[in-house]
């Protein structure tokens, strides 16, 4: 369980965004509503004052690191834009004995109170930050589980396609658009990444550079390097 709670370290930064107000710059927007600027450059400052960020950016080259932490955190509040209304959709909800219980799992994995306490202090979180991701988490476990059965899954294979069309469509359906500044929203990997050497002519194709930590699929949670 120690390695879910430092693996929230990205993503948690997340939860506190809102609907930003309709003069703020976008970076993006989703479903007609934006992600501001500000809110993700709070959540990148929020991360890179973090012992986690420091532990990574010695790793390689910081600035590298903070640009892609910058775009793995826009498409994870891309992510979570497209799929809450979803589950509202659906009429799906997430308890408070749910996020209870799914806490105290991460809990026992430490000796003590201040020990947990401590380590969501390393890794930048607050309590009430990390109730928030897991109870998103749990959100998407219950639409992808209500997606499965609905389409009649027989196997895992066939779940998974079920569910890769369903996320597919939800994110048609929004109409992401990413500020260049981010990047271009890839409608392969679900992400905002940097656009290659196909898409600016004249550009040289870089060499590729993974995020200590960052998932390779937009399904999972980043976790750390070691």
């Amino acid at each position: 369980m120690r390695r879910l709670l430092v693996s929230c370290a990205v993503a948690s930064l997340l939860v506190a965004a809102g609907c930003g107000d309709l003069l703020d710059p976008a970076a993006a927007v989703v479903n007609g509503q934006k992600i501001t600027v500000d809110e993700i450059s709070a959540d990148l400052d929020r991360f890179e004052a973090s012992a986690e960020f420091q532990r990574l950016a010695q790793q390689g080259d910081a600035q590298e690191l903070k640009r892609q932490v910058e775009q793995q955190l826009l498409s994870q509040e891309i992510r979570r834009r497209v799929l809450s209304p979803e589950a509202q959709e659906l009429g799906i909800e997430v308890t408070t004995e749910e996020v209870a219980d799914r806490l105290d799992q991460i809990k026992q994995d430490f000796e003590t109170e201040g020990a947990f306490e401590e380590a969501l202090k390393e890794q930048g979180l607050t309590l009430e930050q990390l109730d928030q991701l897991l109870k998103d988490s749990i959100l998407e476990e219950k639409l992808r589980a209500r997606v499965v059965e609905e389409a009649g899954a027989s196997d895992e294979a066939a779940a998974e396609r079920a569910w890769d069309a369903y996320v597919e469509k939800a994110y048609q359906e929004a109409d992401v658009k990413v500020n260049p500044r981010y990047g271009e929203f890839d409608e392969e990997s679900l992400q905002v990444v940097d656009p290659t050497a196909e898409d600016v002519p004249g550009a040289e194709e870089p060499p590729p550079v993974v995020t200590p930590g960052a998932p390779a699929n937009p399904n999972e949670a980043p976790s750390p390097a070691g």
